[in-house]
């Protein structure tokens, strides 16, 4: 198994949303910071104590990777919810003023896209790896 993770490659869909919101970060900071709070810090009160801490458990107790590769997707989680990445929309929008239609439009267009490449991205995860009911090195289930 580590053979195969040490040979995986960036998937062209991953490439793109790497790409996309590099642009999105140096031309449109708000459109950027719709895309990130699409896919970052979706916390809820007290859920992080237990619930997350089962589930990283969970993950773990797969023995997929090395614990040193899970610790630090745990690492990140963490940051993520102290650093409330929830609150990117609130942040960026709080204030005056109201959004006009067109760039309500732009917005929106660039939510869309990026997450057509995201859907994109999995999709070809699925058929690159086989259906995630498969083998059990590729999937995991959470309840």
């Amino acid at each position: 198994m580590r053979r195969l993770i040490q040979s995986a490659y960036t998937t062209f869909g991953d490439s793109s949303i790497i790409h996309f919101l590099r642009h999105l970060a140096q031309t449109d900071l708000e459109a950027y910071g719709i895309c990130l709070s699409l896919s970052e810090g979706h916390t809820s009160p007290g859920a992080m104590d237990r619930h997350r801490e089962e589930i990283w458990s969970l993950i773990q107790s797969l023995d997929l990777v090395p614990d040193e590769t899970i610790e630090a997707f745990v690492d990140h989680d963490m940051l993520d919810f102290e650093g409330k990445h929830d609150n990117v929309p609130k942040i960026l929008f709080e204030g005056p003023g109201i959004l006009c239609p067109r760039r309500q439009k732009e917005l929106l267009q660039a939510a869309t896209l990026y997450l057509g490449m995201v859907q994109h991205a999995y999709d070809f995860l699925g058929t690159h790896y086989g259906d995630f009911r498969g083998d059990s090195y590729f999937r995991c289930e959470i309840p």
